[in-house]
């Protein structure tokens, strides 16, 4: 009985270790086909060349947008001008008389005109700053961005000439003698009829300011 038990016990084991070893030999191929299979892969990879998207048309800042950058340049200088200056004239003497109301040229819309005027440009001197960034990134926001602020300023430049127009109404000819008062509106216009189409369908816009 002992000696039955003593049999079978070691042929249990035989068959164990027989099967733990064909097991073991199982994954180790397994693991060799896996791992012949990724450096064939790899290899497959490495010997298909990469190709760059081909692009058609211009490419890279140059062309019109040299033009717009200039404007653009000035632009900035003129609102940052402004502004200081819109600062000065609210501390000069002058000024003071005007929104005093006993004064004949008093209007209660001069100091709102003034501070308007003084935050819309600076609102669009930053966003003319953040323009600059985005377009030496190269990023696709530029392009709105640029449509943008050329839509803000073309709107600021009519409302601005409405409300001094409403302030100045019944002395205009006295205050704006030997000035073009539309000027700056018909530039503003062109401007806008001109850059907006541009960024719009522009091919260098296009292919430049993808990121």
């Amino acid at each position: 009985m002992l000696l039955n038990g003593i049999i079978f016990a070691f042929c249990f084991g035989l068959v164990g270790h027989s099967f733990d070893k064909v097991r073991r030999q199982l994954r180790a191929e397994r693991l060799d086909n896996q791992i012949s299979g990724n450096i064939e892969s790899a290899a497959a990879t490495e010997s298909v060349p990469f190709t760059y998207p081909q692009r058609t048309g211009p490419y890279g800042f140059g062309g019109w947008l040299i033009l717009f950058a200039l404007g653009m340049i000035r632009q900035l200088y003129l609102h940052i001008t402004s502004v200081y200056d819109n600062y000065i004239t609210l501390r000069m003497a002058d000024f003071q008389l005007l929104v005093d109301s006993t004064n004949d040229y008093y209007s209660p819309l001069w100091l709102p005109t003034v501070y308007f005027e003084t935050i819309i440009e600076a609102l669009i001197a930053v966003f003319i700053i953040i323009m600059v960034f985005m377009c030496i990134k190269h990023r696709k926001q530029f392009k709105y961005l640029a449509i943008a602020v050329i839509i803000v300023s073309a709107v600021f430049t009519y409302l601005d000439l409405a409300l001094v127009l409403r302030i100045t109404s019944g002395f205009a000819d006295e205050v704006f003698e030997g000035t073009n008062i539309y000027e700056g509106v018909l530039k503003s216009t062109l401007y806008t009829v001109v850059w907006i189409p541009y960024f719009l369908l522009s091919k260098r816009v296009k292919n430049t300011y993808t990121s």
